[in-house]
């Protein structure tokens, strides 16, 4: 049996979050307000990256690196 070193591929997407402050009715209300003040003004809004990250191994890709280790 032979040993092999293979570098896998992960699409990794960063989750970035953004505080707005809004007066609402209740949560809903206030989510779409949310929402709308940024589609209104997105150039205005200051961006932070969070620690959380969405990753998935990228089984279609078919350049994998694979190297015979001797």
């Amino acid at each position: 049996m032979k040993k092999f070193k293979v570098t896998l591929e992960f699409k990794v997407e960063s989750i970035d979050l953004l505080d707005v402050e809004v007066e609402a009715e209740n949560r809903k209300d206030a989510i779409r307000k949310a929402q709308d003040k940024y589609i209104e003004n997105p150039d205005e809004s200051d961006m932070r990256a969070s620690d959380n990250y969405n990753s998935k191994l990228d089984v279609w890709n078919n350049d994998i690196e694979v190297e015979e280790i001797t």
